[in-house]
C-alpha cells in the first residue's frame, strides 16, 4: 500500500495504458476459445414464445427434429 502511495503517478500511469491495450482485444469479443470442428452436427436455437408450457416446448422440439430426419436422410 505504502508502496503504490509512494509512487502512484507510476501507478496511474500503468493502470491506464493496461486500461487502453485492453481495448485492443474488442475484435476477440464473442468469440470460441477453441477452433470449431465439422462433428456432423447441426445447431439449432429454438424459441417458442414467452409462457409455453415445458411439454408442450419438448413436443416442438420433437416435431422440428422429425421433420429435419425428414429432409436429411441418415447416412
Amino acid at each position: 500500500m505504502q508502496l503504490c502511495l509512494r509512487n502512484r503517478i507510476k501507478v496511474i500511469a500503468g493502470f491506464l495504458c493496461f486500461s487502453l491495450l485492453s481495448f485492443g482485444l474488442a475484435p476477440y469479443l464473442g468469440q470460441d476459445f477453441f477452433p470449431t470442428v465439422d462433428g456432423g452436427q447441426i445447431k439449432l436455437h429454438i424459441r417458442a414464445p414467452t409462457g409455453t408450457r415445458i411439454e408442450e416446448t419438448t413436443s416442438l422440439a420433437d416435431r422440428i427434429g422429425t421433420a429435419i430426419h425428414g429432409i436429411i436422410p441418415l447416412e
